[in-house]
């Protein structure tokens, strides 16, 4: 593999060593990942690459963040009332979604998060942006998205879209899938922001009963 960089001397958490290597060499290559990192004194960088002088900063694996909903003003969760959920839903707007989707998810890139599993939304502008930073038209870490999520009409997370027994869950189900989700987000108690729900209970529809097995939300 063609190495196109080499950052040496920092101090490298490699995620496998049970300590840190205080002086390291990181090689980069064309495709852009990394090709080989260890100690100083095992590895060097091949003659005639550009070579960043890094010493005292801690290079260390990408963050993952395992739940995430890129597209929701963060206020939303503040204690909301009633009236306040309902204006929440009558005012959604994919566009500022959109907009709001890929700031936040810049923000996670600038502190170390190279992957995000977004986990329901109002919409599938999440979806979107997933497709320009897998293009390379948008630069963010890696999206892993349910886009809507599937719960009961009026249950957690509702946006209009909700489901009231098992043949509805295989139609909404389907649809996800062909809209290429990355996985299934199923609501199956209720969630602090939404009012008249609770997280201990289970939530029941006509034709099936999801039981509760703790606080999923």
């Amino acid at each position: 593999m063609d190495i196109t960089l080499a950052i040496a001397g920092a101090q490298l958490i490699d995620g496998v060593s049970s300590t840190s290597i205080p002086h390291s060499v990181v090689l980069i290559g064309a495709d852009g990942r990394i090709a080989g990192a260890g100690p100083s004194q095992e590895m060097s960088a091949p003659a005639g690459v550009p070579t960043v002088k890094a010493n005292g900063p801690t290079l260390l694996p990408g963050l993952i963040d395992g739940h995430v909903h890129l597209t929701w003003d963060k206020s939303l969760y503040f204690a909301y009332s009633s009236q306040d959920y309902v204006t929440r839903l009558k005012g959604r707007d994919p566009e500022r979604h959109l907009v709001r989707a890929g700031h936040f998810s810049q923000m996670a890139l600038a502190a170390g998060v190279t992957t995000l599993r977004d986990c329901g939304a109002d919409d599938f502008s999440v979806l979107a942006l997933r497709g320009m930073i897998n293009a390379g038209q948008f630069v963010g870490p890696r999206i892993l998205a349910s886009g809507r999520p599937i719960t009961r009409t009026g249950g957690h997370i509702y946006s209009d879209w909700g489901v009231d027994g098992a043949e509805e869950i295989q139609e909404a189900v389907r649809s996800l899938a062909g809209r290429g989700v990355d996985f299934i987000k199923l609501i199956v108690s209720g969630g602090t922001t939404t009012p008249g729900t609770s997280q201990a209970r289970s939530i029941r529809c006509r034709n099936c009963v999801w039981p509760s097995r703790g606080p999923i939300n």
